[in-house]
This record gives structure tokens, C-alpha cells and sequence, in this order.
């Protein structure tokens, strides 16, 4: 597979250890986290168009029980948030490529496990499953772009892989209900699993070769400097108003919007 690159020789700024002035930049890098993240995106999103289907609701035993259906996202929704947080450090112990290989070998596993049971409460273990396994994504797909784009292009790079947020739900709920309508609910599990093989085949081919390498002043902070800031994050205003921002956001998007 070609690779689109650009020499990076006049776009260093002083202080940018990890990208010199030799290193290429690779567009192939966000462009495979994009289509990690469109998959993902189907993954989590794929179960919503289930949730009227009388065959799905009959094979769950729950008939059309909003609260329970509700459960199947909401558990998922709760998983993905604490798993992103509490495992965004797996970036920083394993390799990139190692990480997101074994993160979509599981998501393609529970995918089939779910097309497989007919049981409520296998179904709401394996989406709370899903979540921890989704969780380090977005840390791992940040921390991967920092460490290998230059400062100016940073932005650029990761609006590029965001782009599988709105274009996964785009796309998602159509083929989920074509799924739906032409092979039944399990279809909808088994085909997000088989897309997970030509997606694995992009993110293995974009990211060969990538190593994270700590920046030469990051090896230098220590850990008190470290509490430091973490305490200066929590107590400024302005990070709790983008939480604010992002709660009231997704609780529109996945709530009340749903």
C-alpha cells in the first residue's frame, strides 16, 4: 500500500525532538486511525437499531422493555468512559500497533459472541466488554498523532480521524437497518466483525514501523512536577466547563436525540 508523504524538513519548530527535520510525515497514520474509529463507532452504535425489532426483543426475552433496552447502551456508554480513563496508560507500556491489533481482535470476538446469544444478561456483559475494549482508543489515537506529527500539523492530523464520529454515524444506523431488514439482527453482529479484517489490515499497514518515543522534555519531569499539573488541571475552571460542555453534548446526542 502507498503512503502519503511529505518531507517535514521546513515545518520543525524549536523544541520538537520527535519529529526532525529527516522524518517523513505519514498521512497513512490518521488515515488508518480513521477507519479504527469509524469501526468502532459501528460497533457501539449498531445494537440501536435492534432495539424495535421484535425478533431481537424475543431472542433477548425482554419484549419491548425500554429500560432494559436502554441498559444495553447505557452500560456500554459507562464502560467506555471509566475504561478511558483508567486504561488511556496502556499506550505509554505497549507498542501502537501491538495495542490496536489485540483491541480489534477482541471488539471482532464480542461482536460474534453478541450475534451468538440469546441471553439478556450475556448481552449486557459482553457490551460492558465492548467498552473497556473501546475505551484507550482515543487516548492511543492522541498520543500517536502528538508523537508523530509536528505541532502545526497536530490539529490537522487528529480532526482527520475524528472524522470516523459523524461519518460512523452517518453510515451506521442506514446499514444496521439494511442488515436489519434483509438478514435479521444477527447480521448485524456478524457483518461489524468481518469489517473489522479489512480494517486491521489498514491500521496494520499505516502504523508499521511507528515507535512512541518520550520527547526529550518529557523525560525530564518528575513526578511531583507531574502532580502539579494534574492538580492545576482539576482546579481550573475552564477543564470543567469543557466537561460540562461534553456531558450536556453527549447527553443530547445518545439521550435525548436517541
Amino acid at each position: 500500500m502507498t503512503t502519503f508523504e511529505t518531507n517535514a524538513a521546513s515545518d520543525v519548530t524549536p523544541g520538537e525532538e520527535s519529529c526532525t527535520p529527516e522524518k517523513p510525515i505519514r498521512w497513512a497514520i490518521p488515515l488508518a486511525l480513521l477507519a479504527c474509529v469509524l469501526l468502532a463507532f459501528l460497533d457501539k452504535i449498531s445494537i440501536a437499531a435492534l432495539f424495535s425489532d421484535v425478533h431481537f426483543q424475543r431472542a433477548m426475552g425482554i419484549d419491548f422493555d425500554t429500560t432494559r433496552l436502554g441498559i444495553l447502551m447505557s452500560v456500554f456508554l459507562l464502560s467506555y468512559g471509566f475504561s478511558s480513563v483508567l486504561l488511556s496508560g496502556l499506550g505509554d507500556r505497549i507498542a501502537p500497533l501491538r495495542l490496536l491489533t489485540g483491541m480489534m481482535v477482541v471488539w471482532c470476538l464480542l461482536m460474534v459472541l453478541m450475534g451468538l446469544t440469546h441471553n439478556y444478561l450475556l448481552m449486557v456483559t459482553l457490551r460492558i466488554l465492548l467498552g473497556i475494549a473501546e475505551g484507550p482508543l482515543f487516548p492511543l489515537a492522541f498520543t500517536i498523532v502528538r508523537h508523530s506529527f509536528p505541532q502545526r500539523l497536530q490539529a490537522r492530523a487528529t480532526m482527520l480521524w475524528l472524522l470516523g464520529t459523524p461519518v460512523g454515524a452517518a453510515i451506521g444506523f442506514p446499514l444496521s437497518l439494511w442488515l436489519l431488514n434483509a438478514f435479521g439482527w444477527q447480521s448485524t453482529f456478524f457483518v461489524m466483525a468481518l469489517l473489522t479484517l479489512p480494517v486491521l489490515l489498514l491500521v496494520r499497514t499505516g502504523l508499521r514501523g511507528l515507535r512512541l518515543t518520550a520527547k526529550r522534555e518529557e523525560t525530564t519531569i518528575s513526578t511531583a512536577e507531574r502532580r502539579a499539573a494534574r492538580r492545576e488541571l482539576f482546579l481550573s475552571a475552564h477543564f470543567w466547563m469543557v466537561c460540562v460542555f461534553n456531558i450536556a453534548f453527549l447527553t443530547y446526542l445518545w439521550g435525548i436525540n436517541g
